[in-house]
């Protein structure tokens, strides 16, 4: 789709080039980040209290799923989740403890 005009594109160009190319690179990385965030908030509005690894899993789905069948996605995604279940498993017995040593 191409629905920018050309005097409006011309401009756009001539806007982000004359940026440095540091300005430029931190232009793209914050709207990779955007774009992120609002695939993220899209997610947690659709399943409020989704945990991390679920949206995270969501999140590759949303990016990925059309790059590899659909079993593959799942064996992916599976382990998305095992990784944050463990993570946060371990992150509770080192809170744990750090609160008996601290008692």
């Amino acid at each position: 789709m191409n629905d920018t005009a050309e005097w409006a594109r011309q401009k756009q160009h001539e806007i982000i080039f004359s940026k440095t190319q540091e300005e430029r690179l931190l232009m793209g990385l914050e709207m990779i980040d955007y774009a992120y965030q609002v695939v993220e908030n899209s997610i947690r509005q659709a399943h409020p209290g989704i945990g991390r690894g679920d949206l995270v899993a969501e999140i590759f789905k949303r990016y990925f799923a059309h790059e590899f069948p659909p079993e593959q996605v799942e064996v992916i995604t599976a382990h998305i989740r095992r990784f944050h279940a463990q993570r946060e498993a371990a992150q509770t017995l080192d809170r744990e403890d750090n609160d008996a040593q601290s008692r």
